[in-house]
């Protein structure tokens, strides 16, 4: 029985730390979502206010949203570009360390 009860502890500690890692990639995703979106819902505040409609006033509304928009794309990009660059240069330093380490 203490055999039995040895492999069962085991075998559900080896499930539960496959289910943290599962846990662990999906927060990262959502992490990383959020800190995509994160300037762009700034800025969408910022162009909900009467603020925006003041700072356009000489300028047609189709053609302001439209840069508006296009803005809040560009920004949107330039993190999730900004992001992935820097997510490489900590893989690749992490990979020279192990290296050297070797």
């Amino acid at each position: 029985t203490a055999f039995l009860f040895n492999k069962i502890n085991f075998l559900m500690d080896a499930t539960d730390s496959a289910i943290n890692i599962n846990q662990n990639k999906d927060i990262k995703r959502l992490t990383v979502l959020s800190v995509i979106f994160m300037p762009i819902n700034v800025i969408a505040g910022m162009g909900g206010m009467s603020e925006f409609s003041m700072m356009t006033e000489g300028i047609p509304w189709p053609i302001a949203y439209t840069g508006f928009a296009c803005t809040m794309v560009a920004i949107g990009a330039l993190t999730y570009y900004g992001l992935r660059h820097f997510e490489r240069r900590r893989i690749s330093a992490q990979q020279q360390t192990h290296h050297h380490a070797d």
